[in-house]
Parts: C-alpha cells; structure tokens; sequence
C-alpha cells in the first residue's frame, strides 16, 4: 500500500471530522426506524495548501494520480495526532517484537491504538517509514513482528504519527497559478483536498 509523505505538511490546520453513518427510514405514522449503515465511525481529513514549490505539488499531484483519484487507499499519517522530541527512542528486540518507547508516556493520551498503524519521522538511524502496531500502552508502541527498526537513542529529531487507512473523496484535484514576477509563474497549491478513513 502506498504511503503519504510525511514531508507534505498541511500549510493550515489540517480539520477532522468524524462521522457516523445513520440509515433514517421514515413510516407515514410519522414514526421513524433508524439504522447504524457503518459499525464504528469513520474520520475525514481537510489539506490546504499554500504557495509550494512546483516539484512539491507535481509530486502530490502525482500521487493523486496514482491512486487514480478516489479509487485506491494509502497510508495517512495523522499530523494532528504526533509525538515529537527527545522522549522517543527506538529499540530492536532481538527474537521480541521491536518498540518505540516514550519516556512521557503520551501515545494513550495522543490517541494511539492498535488498529491504526504509525509513521516514523526525522530518524536519524534510518527508521523512516510506516509501520504496523501490536500493542499499545502509555510509554510503548510495539510493532508487529513482520516489522524491524533499529535502535535509535532518544533525540529531539524523531517524529511518531498515528496513520490511517485513507482514499481521497473526490476525482478531481485543482491546482492554482499565481503570476508574482515577470520571472513567470509561481504554483500556489492544491486547495482542500479531502481524505476520507477506509473501515
């Protein structure tokens, strides 16, 4: 499964929603039957970008494409839901499954679970990447045991994310062209793009 660059920041605060999905059939009785359609609830994401440099919105444009629009799903790392700082380390478990530690204790707090998987950032030692969860507790993220990292000390560097299971919500993707200079024309970004979790 392809993954969302941890590099493509949101310019502005990125919003989530949550929503739940409630079937309401009405009776001429003026009565109601209400059915849940989705057995837990799914989260959408907003992206806004500002002025990017051209690469950086070919490459998300490109990935849009890729996934051929809203057809395919990808892994979203959540930039609401972090850890940051020299509380994290990352420790190779031998014949155990390898962990991220975080001496602060935060993943619980931050909404970390065992059916979302994370992405590491700012690794120094070459952990970059996304990874699948078996258990989570306050101070201890460990990865399923397909998984491998490598030992890393704690360091002001190193990012963790919550990810999710995401597909854009629509087909279409639109970029805007500023003219600043006479120098030609400058991209300023894709606008609102909308991802929605995939149960």
């Amino acid at each position: 499964m392809a993954n969302w660059s941890t590099a493509w920041v949101p310019s502005y605060p990125m919003a989530m929603e949550l929503e739940f999905l409630t079937k309401v059939s009405p009776y001429e009785s003026g009565a109601e039957q209400r059915r849940q359609k989705w057995s837990s609830p799914k989260y959408h994401f907003f992206l806004s970008f500002d002025v990017r440099a051209v690469a950086t919105i070919d490459a998300i444009k490109d990935f849009f494409v890729a996934r051929a629009g809203a057809y395919d799903s990808f892994n979203f790392p959540c930039f609401g839901q972090r850890i940051k700082g020299a509380t994290l380390a990352c420790a190779e478990g031998g014949a155990s499954p390898d962990t991220i530690t975080d001496s602060g204790s935060g993943f619980v707090l931050k909404g970390f679970d065992a059916s979302h998987g994370v992405a590491i950032a700012g690794s120094g030692a070459g952990n970059d990447g996304f990874y699948g969860l078996q258990t989570v507790i306050a101070g201890t993220l460990t990865l399923d045991t397909a998984e491998d990292i490598v030992a890393e000390s704690a360091n002001a560097s190193l990012i963790v994310y919550k990810t999710y299971v995401v597909r854009f919500n629509e087909d279409r993707f639109r970029q805007e062209w500023l003219v600043q200079t006479a120098a030609g024309l400058y991209l300023s970004g894709a606008k609102s793009l909308e991802l929605i979790e995939v149960l």
